[in-house]
């Protein structure tokens, strides 16, 4: 009687293929996937590049008169490719227009030959009569009936009194709700 000792692998050859096959496809998508973070920017390179995109606006966008301008930066994706510039960032936008309420602005590094565009969203606000209590139509305005409020004005789609002289002793023609006129 002779027995035949042959070293058998309990998983068919054609499987170990296959897992080896399938380890290697993800080794290399995991390789090639955080090569992208680790050539993305930093923290501070994404700061500077939103300060730089906020400085612009408020340095060219003008003013409304008696009010206020604020430009908020939209947040970055952190897998953007930027250096740290040796020198300032240069920033530039086709539009200023003041009445927009969103603006796109370039920053660009020109030494290193990168440039972004930045989406800020511009909030204008400028003093408005508003009414302080409910007013119904063909009631008379008065002092006590209205103030002046800090109001957004891409918000308000009117032209808007300034000065609460200009409305005092007119008539409604309306219903006016609170913070309105």
């Amino acid at each position: 009687m002779t027995f035949s000792l042959s070293l058998r692998c309990p998983i068919p050859i054609t499987n170990c293929r296959a897992f080896c096959k399938k380890f290697y496809k993800s080794i290399g998508f995991l390789l090639f996937f955080f090569s992208f973070s680790a050539t993305s920017a930093t923290e501070m390179q994404i700061s500077n590049i939103q300060q730089a995109a906020q400085d612009y606006i408020i340095n060219t966008v003008p003013q409304p008169q008696g009010g206020t301008l604020e430009a908020k930066v939209s947040e970055l994706d952190r897998r953007i490719f930027a250096t740290d510039c040796p020198e300032p960032l240069f920033a530039t936008s086709s539009s200023t227009n003041p009445s927009a309420s969103n603006i796109t602005v370039q920053v660009e590094c020109k030494i290193d030959k990168w440039k972004i565009y930045v989406p800020v969203r511009l909030i204008r606000t400028g003093p408005q009569v508003t009414v302080t209590e409910p007013l119904s139509r063909g009631q008379i305005i008065s002092k006590h009936n209205v103030s002046i409020t800090m109001v957004d004005l891409h918000r308000y789609r009117r032209q808007g009194f300034s000065t609460i002289d200009a409305v005092l002793g007119a008539k409604t023609k309306k219903i006016s709700t609170l913070g309105r006129l």
